[in-house]
């Protein structure tokens, strides 16, 4: 018995990858990886995903519209937006002047918050945690808009 396989060659044709067909499996394997990966992130997050599917994406300009109209409904007049800071996303400030002078500091702040909140549920914009400030009947606080659904998918998952 000798230590040379006469059929080695043949046998690594037959059963190996020559580099060329080794490098096309590689890549192969790489772009079917990731769309699995692609698809197993949207099934886990299929809830996310349908409500960034249904979110209206309104421009700076149609916001300001809309919450102007529901705002006054609320005795709250006035609305500005300014200060416009542009980054990953659209952070803009905002000041509106509480109408009602009966209407204390933390039920105006508050009633502005959960006005907020339900106007711009199914759209791109929010407010921003650090809340509301209010100084003599004057209310003030920053909302953040995302460009794209993608940009309010990503931010659902991290939530």
């Amino acid at each position: 018995m000798s230590g040379i396989d006469k059929k080695y060659e043949k046998d690594r044709e037959k059963y190996c990858f020559s580099k060329e067909a080794g490098m096309e499996y590689g890549s192969t394997k790489i772009k079917l990886t990731t769309v699995t990966d692609q698809w197993r992130d949207r099934e886990l997050h299929a809830k996310e995903l349908k409500k960034a599917e249904n979110t209206k994406i309104l421009t700076v300009g149609d916001m300001s519209t809309l919450l102007s109209a529901t705002l006054a409904k609320a005795k709250y007049v006035g609305l500005v937006i300014s200060n416009p800071d542009i980054g990953r996303d659209l952070i803009v400030s905002f000041t509106v002047q509480d109408s009602t002078s009966s209407r204390g500091e933390y039920d105006s702040r508050k009633d502005l918050k959960k006005l907020l909140a339900a106007t711009l549920k199914n759209s791109n914009w929010r407010l921003m945690s650090e809340g509301i400030s209010y100084k003599l009947g004057i209310l003030s606080g920053r909302l953040r808009g995302q460009d794209s659904q993608e940009n309010v998918y990503a931010d659902l998952k991290k939530r």
